[in-house]
């Protein structure tokens, strides 16, 4: 997690920024509860006499380049415009502070779709995946292939690994099959967790732009199924509202190749996200433990880098299960 000197400077950028926009006006900021990754912290923006909020995302100078930051909130800021995320307020590339507005909503985590909300996030990947934007860039393979790396040499300084060296293998062989398809490469979001998607009473949005590129549309259709966990039968209703047919037989196997590719990704990233002083021995008793996979549960007085472990196992353990023995 990010030290207190971190957090504390981390702020006062953020409060500056917001005072910025508001002209001056008093700004009170508070963080975000912390996710399993380290590329950036989010804060809500709350202005003194005005019910009007943001939120304010920090982007990481030690885990992010220039160019990569530039790239996100340039596609923050495109789909801002087109009510496909929320509207960005205000960029700051050199202190890597993107500024939105607070839209009204929550997560589904541990809560079912209703049919309504699978219409909204059909009708919004529909659209998402037709816009032609002018930003090329792949942040979702350059975040990848710097993860497999770090995953490498881990693997390679700890004995108790065999089961990520089997992931690593696995992700290879499936994204060689799925290549062979060759999809028709769209605009693709690449992270839907459930926490990058927030439900209003009316409408949906979509957050945290910072994996987004070009890529294939299966990716962000597998993710969004296995994150909110649908049920055969949402589903079906899912896949019916985006494609507007029937999905066919050859789809339906690139669909069920894609989800395990999905969760040999998060699994191996996650892994990345931990320092290299990790001990991974005392962590083996996790090795055990079943708990549902996208949901990060961090408990009380426990370690915060053992919560983001148990994350990964979650991922690996769904993703093997899958896999042919």
């Amino acid at each position: 997690m990010s030290t207190a000197p971190h957090e504390d400077c981390r702020m006062a950028v953020v409060t500056q920024s917001s005072g910025y926009v508001a002209g001056g006006m008093p700004v009170r900021v508070t963080p975000f509860p912390a996710t399993p990754t380290e590329w950036a912290s989010t804060y809500h923006v709350r202005w003194a006499n005005s019910k009007q909020g943001a939120v304010a995302r920090v982007v990481s100078p030690e885990l992010s380049s220039p160019e990569t930051t530039r790239a996100e909130f340039e596609f923050a800021q495109e789909l801002g415009a087109v009510g496909i995320g929320p509207k960005v307020l205000h960029t700051d590339l050199n202190a890597r502070v993107l500024l939105m507005e607070h839209v009204p909503g929550t997560h589904l985590t541990g809560r079912a779709a209703t049919d309504r909300q699978l219409q909204w996030v059909a009708d919004l990947l529909q659209r998402l995946h037709g816009l032609h934007v002018s930003n090329r860039s792949r942040l979702a393979e350059l975040k990848t292939a710097e993860a497999l790396k770090q995953v490498r040499r881990v693997i390679r300084g700890h004995k108790t690994m065999a089961p990520y060296a089997e992931a690593l293998e696995r992700y290879a062989s499936i994204r060689k099959s799925l290549a062979v398809v060759k999809p028709n490469e769209k605009l693709c979001h690449n992270d839907l967790n459930p926490t990058n998607m927030i439900f209003g009473d009316e409408r949906m949005w979509l957050i945290d732009f910072d994996h987004m590129g070009l890529g294939d549309p299966f990716f962000d259709l597998a993710t969004t199924i296995l994150s909110l966990r649908f049920d055969q039968q949402s589903e079906q209703s899912f896949l019916g509202y985006y494609f507007e047919r029937p999905i066919t037989a050859a789809e339906v196997r690139h669909l069920d190749l894609t989800k395990t590719s999905v969760l040999l990704r998060y699994a191996l990233m996650t892994l990345a996200l931990l320092p290299p002083s990790f001990d991974f021995a005392q962590a083996e008793h996790l090795r055990g433990e079943t708990l549902p996979s996208f949901v990060f549960q961090h408990q009380a007085g426990e370690d915060f880098h053992v919560a983001v472990y148990r994350l990964s196992r979650s991922f690996l353990s769904s993703a093997l299960g899958r896999c042919p023995s």
